[in-house]
């Protein structure tokens, strides 16, 4: 069983190596488009994160001025639209032995606060790390990356995904938002 397994594994990652050099690109099955609102969008706040395929890998928020801007101040933006993305899990480049993903959300002004947790799940070995929180407080921009241990040389199944809290600076609605994106499934060996 291992040995298959083993040979399984060699298979797909040489298979996904070759589509990487022809150019091919390999997406997740599609989910059930989420209505206009943002089905992703929770006003009750962000759950438990569920381990589960079918979250979005990518996803953007928005939100309106509710209310007008003081007057001699420059016309403030009325609209702030932020896009956040969980990047696909892969051997770490540059610490042996880890695997690691990246998280980015950037937004189209500066935020009260984008607050974010990530996690790193190895479905193979039933194993979940996280979450590894970062908060930015006034900037329009937030990066992350989880880490994780690579147990075993041979390939794991991993998936990445992150929680995320937007909150927007005062006078716009919905206020906070709150969502989670998550990445495919991908073989890693480390």
């Amino acid at each position: 069983m291992v040995r298959q397994r083993a040979k399984l594994s060699q298979a797909l990652l040489g298979m996904l190596l070759l589509l990487s050099f022809t150019g091919v690109v390999l997406a997740a099955p599609a989910a059930a488009a989420p209505p206009s609102t943002g089905a992703s969008i929770s006003p009750q706040g962000p759950g438990v994160p569920l381990i589960t395929q079918g979250l979005p890998s990518a996803l953007t928020f928005t939100a309106i001025r509710s209310t007008s801007p003081a007057t001699g101040l420059a016309a403030a933006q009325n609209i702030i639209t932020c896009n956040a993305q969980q990047m696909y899990p892969h051997a770490s480049y540059h610490v042996p032995d880890t695997v690691d993903a990246l998280f980015r959300e950037t937004c189209s002004a500066p935020m009260a606060n984008i607050a974010i947790d990530m996690y790193l799940y190895d479905e193979t070995a039933g194993a979940l790390y996280g979450p590894q929180p970062s908060t930015s407080y006034g900037t329009a921009n937030k990066n992350g990356t989880a880490v994780a241990p690579c147990p075993t040389p041979t390939a794991d199944v991993w998936d990445a995904f992150t929680s995320i809290t937007n909150t927007f600076p005062p006078g716009y609605e919905p206020n906070p938002q709150f969502a989670e994106v998550q990445s495919p499934y991908i073989f890693i060996q480390c």
